[in-house]
């Protein structure tokens, strides 16, 4: 798991209560199970009245504060829409339970927006460990961490941090939180994971898999291959196409290897595929006439297609109508988006688009 950091036992033992008290009106009374993740626990909304003076010097402090309430009341709302216990909600050790990881997701997308332009200048350094983090699971201490590295980071100042702050980061701009549009996330991502990487390496495996779903959930003004071309990633995933008329993708499905051929030489690559480009740009026309979709002439998914879930394994809430389209990776790969919902299958190219392409 992508959220499995540290090795922190923790202190609570199993059927213990902790009561947490906001310098606010109201309190949260947190009942902790048995989770083996130190700091988390499970909000009982119980709000009332308590009495509490509060010092003058502290009016920003405790503006902080009311900020960080109005955020977790964001929980209690989407929890109520969606008419859940409480334990359905905060139970992180069911995270992959699908109903569970949407309500999380929803919770920490809404919160993000909520807290998207907020900046931070806080003293302290409250550590965090957690899986698949998010701002409910933070205590104050650990907010206002979070929140003053994310400001320097914004701002283009990189330093080492807990790992679990990191992933936190990432979910906010793999939900396009505080982002102008998905180019500038994509960006800002980019930039985390150059900067970042010199702290700790950690994140490496997963920005390769997620770098991917970006550019199939997202509709960029770049293809996939042209942008692991442009960041030197070509190594990491050597299958993959571009999502138009790339000559190798075609080459690949094709019945006939015309890379056998005496007249495919070096000098004459430029020329074949520059006619070839031509070629299916007129055919997708003469289709189009004809009422025939060329590339589901060419491309078709297997009928049992499997579901397919964005980012998955991360806090990622699908926040964007995404209009009805068809992405091709590779000769193995196709991604389907219908009513806005993805499939994927394996087996995507036909018999007769073997044919056609060949000859």
């Amino acid at each position: 798991s992508s959220q499995e950091i540290g090795s922190d036992k923790p202190s609570l033992k199993s059927g213990e209560q902790q009561i947490s008290f906001f310098s606010d009106e109201s309190f949260y009374e947190i009942e902790y199970d048995s989770c083996p993740i130190q700091g988390v626990g499970k909000f009982v909304l119980k709000s009332q009245k308590i009495e509490k003076a509060i010092d003058s010097a502290d009016s920003e402090k405790d503006e902080i504060r009311n900020l960080f309430l109005k955020m977790r009341e964001i929980a209690r709302a989407v929890r109520d829409s969606s008419r859940l216990s409480s334990r359905s909600t905060y139970d992180y050790m069911n995270f992959f339970d699908r109903r569970n990881q949407y309500d999380n997701a929803e919770i920490f997308y809404k919160q993000g927006i909520f807290m998207k332009d907020f900046s931070d200048n806080y003293s302290g350094n409250a550590q965090f460990t957690g899986y698949f983090p998010n701002y409910q699971m933070l205590g104050y201490e650990q907010l206002r961490t979070y929140f003053t590295w994310r400001t320097e980071v914004r701002k283009g100042h990189f330093s080492d941090t807990s790992l679990s702050y990191a992933f936190l980061y990432i979910y906010e701009l793999l939900n396009n939180i505080g982002v102008d549009n998905p180019e500038d996330g994509l960006e800002k991502l980019m930039l985390f994971w150059k900067g970042f990487s010199i702290y700790n390496k950690s994140i490496d495996k997963y920005m390769f898999k997620w770098l991917k779903d970006y550019h199939i959930y997202y509709e960029l003004p770049h293809s996939f291959k042209e942008f692991i071309k442009a960041n030197n990633l070509t190594e990491h995933y050597p299958r993959i196409s571009d999502t138009d008329d790339n000559f190798d993708l075609f080459y690949a499905i094709s019945k006939y290897d015309i890379k056998k051929s005496a007249f495919f030489t070096e000098e004459k690559i430029k020329l074949i595929t520059d006619c070839f480009y031509l070629l299916t740009d007129r055919l997708r026309k003469i289709f189009l006439q004809n009422g025939i979709n060329f590339d589901e002439s060419v491309f078709q998914p297997t009928k049992r297609m499997s579901a397919w879930t964005p980012f998955r394994d991360t806090l990622f809430f699908n926040w964007i109508k995404q209009p009805d389209r068809r992405i091709v990776l590779s000769e193995n790969e196709i991604y389907l988006c219908s009513k806005n919902k993805w499939s994927f299958s394996t087996v995507i190219t036909t018999e007769s688009g073997k044919q056609l392409t060949g000859y």
